[in-house]
């Protein structure tokens, strides 16, 4: 009995690290949410990309029953999910494969290097609930109880929709295990009548049955995937414990404590297993039907999730890890006991390493990353409560980034809406500066650094505030640029002119650019005979200075606001110049910056009809698919 308790100690140990992170990304977004649960939430919303109502709705309804706004609870209960479900895929391996067999799924399955960030990131209790309830119906189905089973299939669907690839295994078990082919018939209809159902209740799945399976305008699901190929190779490394973004991966230092402890249980377990107190072996299937099972519950779902999903993230093998677990432990422990226990500490070894892997953006959900992310929102968390420890009803909090992964900290700011969540207060909105409107309601202006460092600047004083860092001159012009554009999209164009032109000045080269900038402003609203005063004495500016310093104040979006010839002639250049358009198109183009590319492409199109480049550039943006919502859009999200 107490080997069985082993595999899930390894897992609590192996993912101690990942305990204390921060939420992170969809996570707010599903708080917020259940902060307002309604029973309707439960049912299938087109709006929402998709129908998950057990692990959104009721998982994040009771997290935020237990604690409003704190983490830990979420990586605690996902912790002892992932926990069970190792116990009861050992136990479904220990019961068609024997004990020995059964023992090494789940050590294999519990280091296996993907599974601790299923607890790092407290949204992937839907991967977890679909995994604990697939391995219940794995039990349940091989012991003969159908309709049991059939309730957790069900709740898996309900709790992350690629345990749909898992139901063809589940039906086929009994047919596997036993060779009767009339429960093969029996099961496969009762799962197929599941299936439909679901179907027929999901609007989502609807949309990709008449899409014949193609992502179109989702973009997120679907079988037409460009990049299949690489993903099952990715998948296939990860399986292994191969790190799947290259060999460049950086060991994990700060694992080392963990790793060590971890060794320790494998140690205990092969000193049980020398002293003979492992489980004796039981009777167990053939070889084939075991291969087989690894067929049903891991080969093909691992192939059909990697070429379902548009992209590719590396916890995608979770689910498939189980078959696949349960194959490779089918093979070590042929090898005898020494190269037993050797396979499973070089597998264990690999998985450690494995968790160093970055994978170059810090959107990709690794844990690494996560470990970076978190890190500079607790930081940044930390800094606005130590500048403001509570926060007016209704307040406006104006954020911008400067960092140069700035899209993943913008995304938490300003699409999720994570400051409602870290003051407890869902009246709060953030916007990015460009993005200013004028109102009685409370305004607050910061920025933000790449660790996450937040400084305040006052308004409408424009004086800095900082929780004890020394601030940064350059940063804290960018920031008033940023607001300036703001200031002028909302129609407050003295405003914003006065905020550039009142900043202290530290060099001629940022002087002068101030001060087109705020002629810009003029040009743009008509008021041509003021913008010469700032313009007067500036030396003139080269085509390519002018070209670049035009990029970087027209490159914001500024809702409701056409900057575009203001900023030209401030900066020396004619508005219908064709091959400046054709300059900025290719260089915003270049740096993904695409509705700016669109934007230029149409410009250059109005003076150049029937422009090649210009037509080629809108047809490519046009293609790119709209990728579906993960989740329905937070009320008075920033943009």
């Amino acid at each position: 009995m107490r080997s069985r308790l082993i595999p899930p100690l390894l897992f609590l140990v192996l993912a101690i690290p990942c305990v204390g992170l921060s939420y992170l990304s969809d996570d707010y977004a599903f708080v917020l949410r259940a902060w307002n649960f309604h029973p309707a939430q439960l049912l299938p919303d087109p709006e929402s990309g998709f129908w998950r109502p057990i692990s959104r709705e009721l998982y994040f309804g009771l997290l935020t029953r237990i604690s409003p706004n704190n983490p830990l609870w979420g990586h605690i209960l996902n912790w002892a999910l992932a926990a069970a479900s190792v116990s009861m895929v050992a136990e479904f391996a220990r019961r068609v494969a024997g004990a020995r067999v059964g023992f090494f799924t789940g050590m294999l399955f519990a280091a296996t290097a993907v599974m601790p960030t299923l607890v790092a990131w407290v949204c992937c209790s839907q991967d977890l609930l679909a995994l604990a309830f697939l391995a219940a119906a794995l039990l349940l189905q091989q012991s003969g109880r159908v309709a049991a089973a059939l309730v957790c299939a069900a709740a898996a669907l309900l709790s992350k929709e690629s345990a749909i690839f898992f139901l063809p295994g589940l039906a086929a078990l009994r047919w596997i295990l036993n060779g009767d082919r009339r429960l093969l018939r029996q099961d496969a209809s009762k799962y197929a009548v599941l299936l439909a159902a679901w179907a027929i209740a999901n609007p989502r799945a609807r949309t990709l049955l008449r899409s014949g399976f193609a992502s179109g305008e989702g973009g997120y699901v679907g079988l037409d995937n460009p990049d299949i190929g690489q993903h099952w190779i990715r998948m296939a490394a990860t399986h292994l414990n191969l790190p799947s973004y290259g060999f460049g991966t950086p060991w994990p230092s700060h694992l080392n404590v963990v790793m060590l402890a971890a060794a320790f249980l494998i140690a205990v377990a092969y000193w049980l297993d020398r002293s003979r107190r492992l489980e004796a072996p039981s009777a167990a299937v053939p070889r084939r039907r075991i291969l087989l099972l690894g067929l049903g519950l891991g080969v093909i779902p691992g192939f059909l999730v990697a070429a379902s999903a548009r992209h590719w993230f590396p916890y995608y093998a979770c689910l498939p890890a189980v078959g696949i677990s349960l194959v490779l432990a089918d093979m070590i422990v042929r090898f005898g006991r020494r190269a037993c226990w050797a396979a499973l500490a070089f597998f264990f070894l690999l998985g450690i390493w494995y968790r160093g892997t970055v994978a170059g953006k810090a959107s990709i959900p690794t844990e690494a990353n996560f470990r970076e992310m978190s890190s500079r929102l607790n930081t940044l968390e930390a800094g606005l409560k130590k500048l403001h420890p509570e926060l007016p009803d209704s307040s406006r909090l104006y954020f911008t980034v400067q960092a140069p992964d700035e899209t993943y900290l913008q995304f938490h700011l300003w699409d999720v809406q994570a400051p409602r969540v870290w003051y407890g207060n869902s009246t709060l909105v953030s916007f990015y500066p460009e993005r200013y409107k004028p109102g009685a309601r409370p305004e607050f202006l910061f920025w933000v650094t790449a660790d996450g460092s937040v400084f305040e600047i006052t308004l409408p004083e424009l004086r800095v505030r900082s929780p004890g860092l020394r601030p940064s001159q350059a940063a804290y012009q960018r920031a008033i640029r940023n607001f300036s554009l703001g200031l002028f999209g909302a129609g407050e164009v003295d405003r914003a002119v006065r905020a550039v032109l009142s900043m202290q000045e530290r060099s001629e080269f940022t002087r002068a650019f101030d001060r087109r900038l705020a002629a810009a402003f003029l040009f743009a609203t008509g008021r041509d005979a003021e913008a010469a005063g700032p313009l007067q004495g500036l030396p003139p500016l080269s085509r390519e200075e002018a070209l670049d310093a035009v990029a970087v104040v027209i490159g914001p979006h500024i809702p409701g606001a056409d900057l575009d010839d203001g900023a030209f002639r401030a900066f020396g250049l004619v508005p219908g110049d064709a091959e400046a358009y054709r300059y900025l198109m290719n260089m915003f183009s270049e740096g993904s910056f695409l509705p700016q590319a669109m934007r230029m492409a149409r410009r250059l199109l109005s003076v150049k009809p029937g422009d090649e480049e210009a037509m080629a550039m809108v047809e490519a943006i046009e293609k790119i698919p709209r990728w579906e919502q993960v989740f329905v859009p937070i009320e008075g999200r920033g943009r």
